[in-house]
């Protein structure tokens, strides 16, 4: 049996996108662990905006390490969780809403599997 395909169409990663007011932002510890944290973002043209507080602990490691990942998921149910994951760099001042240097986009749309 094939692998059915979740993922969204990047025109409906842009919408999903454009109506998230915070994601889960993710950096690399200096241990090497995973940190995060909740930032407001903003989404726009294919461009994503995150703001951090400076005093966060995820500012100080994205300043040691520009690599981010920032996620936005839904859920209501199981079949209607829905989240994009983006991959990228935040170099620069995170507190002044920076802008995410995009690597690579992975999404997901579990109401496709019905």
């Amino acid at each position: 049996m094939a692998k059915r395909d979740i993922t969204m169409t990047p025109a409906e990663v842009d919408a999903f996108l454009a109506r998230c007011p915070q994601m889960v932002v993710g950096a690399i510890g200096a241990d090497g662990w995973p940190v995060g944290t909740i930032a407001e973002a903003s989404y726009e043209s294919g461009a994503l905006a995150v703001r951090l507080d400076p005093g966060d602990p995820v500012s100080a490691q994205l300043a040691r390490d520009p690599r981010v990942c920032c996620l936005y998921d839904e859920h209501e149910s199981y079949f209607e969780i829905r989240g994009v994951i983006v991959h990228g760099r935040l170099p620069g001042a995170v507190g002044h809403g920076a802008e995410v240097e995009i690597d690579g986009v992975i999404s997901f749309d579990f109401g496709r599997l019905k």
